[in-house]
């Protein structure tokens, strides 16, 4: 059940849901849900600081510092394609975020989650929660306490010690959405197509689609796209005090 669904929002410090709420919930490292769904997970590239140890550190200390109506975490949804082994979609999920560096540049973790669908015993809804902090993690800085990460960069030079990380402002463009979207279908498809599925998704909505089949005047595939978006369920939890 080939599904296209891909969307990205931030947390500030005056979400209701904080950024560490969601990295336990994604992680599943308290019960929120009596279903245990987490069939894979990866973090990775802590800025250098004497206070952060671990990656909930980190989470914390964002929630903690960041400037009111600052932005805590960016967070990205994927909905993953079940044709695929958990591999496959590890290998995509990752491709994705080497393709905007973010493995590279910044802070983050990502967690698979798989779970049969409530209308259909036969399938599963398999997907991605990512999320990352977009201040550009600088190799040559050493941070003593974690509220200098999250400061205000004063454009300084590497050598300096004053200031934060630089935020990185592509992530809040229409651009990277689009992009984004674009390339996720583009590599799907790559892989339906090495894998022989005869299936495809696109980033463009039905209509769009439609209208396309119509113009080519294949009326018939154009006729089952008349429908309503599918859209994958996404894991609810009840937030706790952090």
């Amino acid at each position: 059940m080939s599904l296209f669904s891909i969307s990205t929002k931030t947390l500030s410090k005056n979400s209701t849901t904080k950024a560490t709420g969601h990295y336990i919930s994604i992680t599943k490292q308290k019960s929120f849900s009596k279903i245990k769904d987490k069939i894979y997970y990866e973090e990775g590239q802590l800025p250098q600081c004497d206070e952060i140890k671990s990656m909930i550190d980190y989470w914390k200390a964002a929630d903690t510092y960041v400037r009111k109506n600052g932005r805590t975490c960016r967070q990205i949804f994927i909905a993953l394609q079940e044709e695929f082994t958990v591999d496959q979609n590890i290998e995509l999920v990752e491709k994705l975020l080497d393709h905007f560096k973010i493995r590279e540049n910044y802070t983050y973790c990502f967690a698979i989650h798989s779970k049969t669908t409530n209308n259909n015993l036969m399938h599963q809804n398999v997907h991605a929660h990512i999320m990352f902090n977009e201040r550009t993690l600088n190799p040559n800085r050493h941070f003593q306490k974690a509220s200098e990460i999250f400061a205000r960069y004063n454009g300084i030079k590497l050598q300096d010690k004053k200031g934060g990380l630089k935020i990185d402002r592509y992530f809040k463009s229409k651009e990277f959405l689009q992009t984004m979207r674009k390339y996720w279908a583009d590599i799907n498809n790559e892989k339906f197509e090495e894998l022989e599925i005869n299936k495809k998704i696109s980033e463009k909505t039905l209509k769009a689609q439609r209208e396309e089949l119509e113009a080519e005047r294949r009326h018939e595939a154009a006729q089952k796209l008349n429908r309503a978006p599918q859209k994958p369920k996404r894991n609810q939890f009840k937030e706790k005090n952090q």
